[in-house]
């Protein structure tokens, strides 16, 4: 189990890993055999953030899924990459014979997406439920096999489009349903609409090596 194999790195009398830098502390400690936590606090104790990482249930040794939820005080303030990159680091540092990380983000989550980036995570592709798939080493091979990347279907960006549409229309200023995206703060990055918020992230894809169709619904 994963958190046996932390234990037995550390002593077995070690219950939590911190550690302390000028700005956080981060934590882990075990949720269930399969689950831990990496959780963040600032120098006044504060909750910043939580990394989850998840084992994979078809290979319980080598990859971790991971979410994660960071405090609405602290959006969009450089917190969530930071944090991020030095639980990830930890977390293989400890693990040395993981494979890596690997998170799903839906295409119309922006900041997530830009998050992952920022921490340093590979775009390698879209799976079969259209979302980008980030590793945390490019080497990482974990479902290469079932990605798309050159091949996307050609229905994809037509779907990805009306996502957005659907969203933008509406009522209030959030949207992505529970990712609580504010159409306010994409606005301050210059994304107004559907339009903007596809081409927008069309060309994050494109800059990854993933390419797929323009679509503009009045061009049906």
């Amino acid at each position: 189990m994963f958190w046996g194999m932390i234990s037995a790195a550390l002593g077995s009398d070690e219950k939590n890993i911190s550690e302390k830098k000028n700005d956080f502390t981060i934590e882990f400690s075990k949720v269930s055999n399969k689950t831990t936590n990496c959780v963040a606090t600032d120098n006044e104790g504060n909750w910043i953030g939580t990394f989850m990482f998840i084992l994979n249930p078809e290979d319980e040794t080598r990859v971790f899924y991971l979410a994660s939820e960071i405090n609405k005080a602290y959006r969009g303030k450089g917190w969530g990459p930071k944090i991020q990159r030095r639980c990830i680091d930890q977390l293989l540092k400890k693990r040395t014979d993981a494979e890596g990380v690997y998170t799903k983000v839906d295409p119309i989550n922006y900041p997530s997406i830009k998050k992952n980036l920022a921490a340093g995570m590979t775009l390698k592709g879209i799976d079969d439920s259209g979302w980008f798939f980030f590793v945390d080493k490019p080497e990482t091979k974990y479902l290469d096999d079932y990605l798309f990347k050159e091949n996307v279907p050609s229905d994809y960006a037509k779907k990805v489009y009306e996502e957005f549409e659907k969203e933008y229309a509406t009522d209030g200023d959030e949207m992505g349903g529970e990712f609580e995206i504010s159409k306010k703060a994409l606005a301050e990055k210059g994304i107004k609409n559907a339009k903007d918020l596809f081409n927008t992230i069309k060309k994050i894809a494109k800059e990854n090596g993933i390419t797929f169709e323009d679509f503009e619904k009045d061009k049906e």
